[in-house]
């Protein structure tokens, strides 16, 4: 190891400040801005008492993971030579040198992936091949050879870098977390459901709405027209200006944890607004972006031609009159881009069932 990767590279009393710095956010914020019956269903908190254990590649990958236990509440570094996928699993040395991979993760733009409730068995469990990937592990089991291991709660990183695991980030990540649970629950509410029933029935339907907001051209009663026609496929609408904006984030930080957990975008464009930045985000985390522009009008030519290098945006043009039929038409073709990823998502990841 050179100097320079001595210098960028994730040490131990870094990563133990990471997870600290995380997990006090995430308590407090969710103590200040949570509903106390909200908080148990929260992921980290429905494994607790738990403690912390975090896993430290000397090679490739970080890692940490929740593990329930009434008599320590600690945070314990484990560090090695050994890549994450063994020191995180513990895997054996008979089970790693199994020919039969349970799962690969190979995509070039990386990424994040979640695992929940998965069973792997008769095989070296999981392989990474991603410089930029998280893979969130929820109430798995990985078994092969006579060797197991269960995950409650955890994640594994290929990115080990400093700046990834600052507090500034920690604390970022731990707002986003409640950010996302405010902005649930209000959609709940809403809905006449219970937070639980929402997350199960409703979050995959969640469609986040950008644009302008401005009053003089009637440009916020403009996506919330949007909004109605979206709602009455039965999706779930977000307006960002509908949001709680009192966790000191900015609008851009809003944009990005709500629209991580959207099913897709939709942007009206006629209009100049901050939107122009949130557009970056769509691209940068190619989120499926349905782009509308009133016939005539467009906010700026950088937001022009957007589709022509992305396959996962796409930009309409309506007038008044048949606005209701262009939305209806962007919609199925949000749909149906989405159920093509995730048919060439399973040559990825071949665990999925995609019909």
């Amino acid at each position: 190891m050179n100097y320079k990767e001595t210098m960028s590279t994730l040490n131990e009393v870094e990563f133990k400040q990471y997870l600290e710095v995380y997990y006090k956010t995430l308590t407090e914020t969710a103590k200040q801005f949570l509903p106390s019956d909200a908080i148990p269903k929260l992921q980290v908190f429905s494994v607790q008492p738990a403690r912390i254990v975090g896993y430290l590649s000397n090679t490739f990958g970080v890692g940490f993971e929740y593990i329930q236990d009434k008599t320590r509440s600690d945070i314990e570094i484990i560090k090695g030579n050994s890549r994450i996928e063994n020191l995180f699993l513990k895997v054996p040395m008979r089970v790693r040198e199994l020919s039969q991979t349970g799962m690969l993760f190979a995509p070039e733009s990386g990424g994040i992936c979640t695992l929940d409730s998965i069973h792997i068995s008769d095989g070296y469990p999981l392989r990474i091949k991603s410089e930029n990937i998280t893979i969130r592990i929820l109430n798995s089991t990985f078994e092969a050879l006579g060797w197991k291991k269960h995950v409650l709660l955890g994640e594994i990183h290929s990115n080990r870098e400093k700046a990834f695991w600052s507090p500034d980030a920690a604390i970022s990540r731990a707002k986003d977390e409640i950010l996302i649970a405010m902005t649930n629950i209000s959609r709940a509410k809403n809905s006449n459901l219970t937070i639980g029933d929402f997350i199960k029935q409703s979050k995959e339907k969640s469609v986040l709405i950008l644009g302008s907001y401005s009053k003089e051209q009637q440009q916020e009663q403009q996506l919330r027209e949007i909004a109605k026609i979206i709602q009455t496929g039965g999706y779930n609408s977000i307006l960002i200006k509908d949001i709680p904006d009192n966790l000191e984030q900015n609008i851009n930080q809003k944009v990005v944890a709500v629209g991580s957990v959207s099913r897709f975008i939709i942007v009206e464009d006629s209009y100049a607004s901050g939107h122009l930045t949130e557009l970056s985000h769509c691209k940068n985390n190619d989120w499926v972006t349905i782009i509308l522009r009133e016939k005539g009008k467009q906010s700026s030519f950088m937001s022009s031609g957007l589709s022509i290098t992305s396959k996962v945006i796409k930009e309409f043009e309506y007038t008044i009159a048949n606005l209701e039929d262009v939305v209806k038409e962007s919609v199925m073709w949000a749909e149906k881009t989405i159920e093509d990823n995730k048919r060439s998502f399973a040559s990825v990841y071949p665990w999925r069932n995609v019909i």
